[in-house]
């Protein structure tokens, strides 16, 4: 099954045993709010949303019995949406305050009428700080609602165009499942994954992360980072033409938000191979060992449930930068306790860089900083195509 179908069948039209609220006047143009270059227009039924950019308001009013019904509980909501036509995906967030709430990506390409239904505990976390929304949600929990984001780079850091969508038809959901399992399971062993590249079989391999990965600082980003050679590297390794890889990382990108691009990363097919390499930016924003461990415990949840378990995963610990050359090592060490805690490989070119010195490392692989330049790159490509041909 391909991925649009396995969103089809989880997020559209889920049947639920209460009826849905219709939210009254949560389209009413007197309430938005949009901070350029994001641009919303409203006519009282349907919201019109540009973006890049933030359109918000204060989450409007639902049915209340003289406030009695604030401690009323809702566990998802639904709502329509028509898209441009484009390859972009939008973004509904419903939050109180940063440590509360969840976002939910959705693709804006069906210029027809789509209806979604999503589960509060399936949205992504909004921030460094929280693991998304509860299964129940509280009508007075419901603070701010929000369409779009800032982001104008996608995947490789290509630059986003602005594109457009329609929303309608906002209910809040008594009852909804969840689409996500919470319990604990395992991607494919990478010895397998590296069976099958030996025999012969396409194999498609997906780096994920932030600038790292998407080869920031690089002149010539195609022909430089690691991610667009790894394919061609494992191809000639194996003799198997087959083997392919793909850069769907983007700069700036923290775990919470890879988490809610999942499934928009995953939308030309799904990865044999799956490499993450992230954390920077989760240190910058001053998060917890425990919190960047849940978030990356999640996304890889969700990756394996997309991939049906046959993903095998390499986790590359969080890389040091140059003058702070150990202040990343509590991340580093946090993505080592996930990849035991799932069976998953690790490409430890962390110690790589420890074994250098931050002298040789700045010196030599350096473009700034923290972005690996073209020997940087190179040299992670050898440590880990090591890592994905001796299992």
């Amino acid at each position: 099954m391909g991925l649009v179908s396995m969103m089809a069948a989880g997020m559209l039209f889920s049947a639920t045993a209460a009826e849905p609220v219709p939210v009254v006047d949560w389209a009413e143009p007197a309430g938005w709010h949009a901070a350029e270059p994001g641009k919303v227009v409203s006519d009282g039924a349907i919201v019109t949303v540009r973006q890049p950019g933030i359109s918000s308001r204060t989450f409007p009013h639902y049915p209340l019995d003289g406030g009695r019904d604030l401690d009323r509980t809702y566990q998802g909501i639904s709502f329509r949406v028509r898209g441009d036509g484009s390859d972009e995906w939008g973004c509904i967030n419903i939050n109180n305050g940063s440590r509360f709430g969840g976002a939910f990506y959705f693709p804006v390409k069906n210029t027809d009428w789509m209806e979604y239904r999503v589960a509060f505990a399936d949205m992504a976390p909004i921030s460094d700080h929280a693991c998304g929304l509860p299964r129940n949600v509280a009508a007075g929990d419901l603070g701010t609602l929000t369409f779009g984001d800032y982001w104008k780079i996608g995947t490789g850091n290509l630059p986003r165009p602005v594109f457009r969508y329609e929303v309608t038809d906002l209910k809040l959901l008594p009852e909804i499942p969840a689409r996500f399992e919470t319990e604990k399971k395992r991607p494919l062993p990478l010895a397998e994954a590296i069976k099958r590249m030996r025999q012969g079989r396409p194999t498609a391999i997906f780096c994920f992360g932030d600038s790292v990965t998407a080869g920031t600082s690089l002149k010539n980003r195609e022909g430089e980072r690691f991610a667009t050679l790894l394919g061609p590297a494992l191809a000639k390794y194996f003799e198997n033409p087959g083997i392919t890889s793909r850069c769907v990382a983007t700069g700036g990108a923290h775990t919470y938000q890879a988490i809610g691009w999942l499934e928009r990363d995953l939308r030309e097919g799904v990865p044999d191979i799956a490499v993450m390499l992230i954390g920077g930016n989760n240190y910058n924003a001053a998060q917890s060992p425990e919190l960047f461990r849940q978030q990356l415990s999640i996304w890889l949840e969700r990756l394996v449930q997309l991939t049906d378990g046959q993903c095998a995963v390499v986790l590359i610990p969080t890389l040091p930068g140059v003058p702070r050359f150990r202040v990343r090592d509590y991340l580093a060490t946090a993505t080592c306790d996930v990849a035991r805690d799932y069976g998953c490989a690790i490409c430890p070119f962390h110690e790589t860089i420890k074994a250098l010195g931050p002298f040789v490392y700045k010196e030599k692989y350096l473009a700034d900083s923290v972005h690996p330049n073209a020997a940087g790159h190179a040299l992670l490509l050898e440590e880990l195509v090591h890592t994905l041909t001796h299992p």
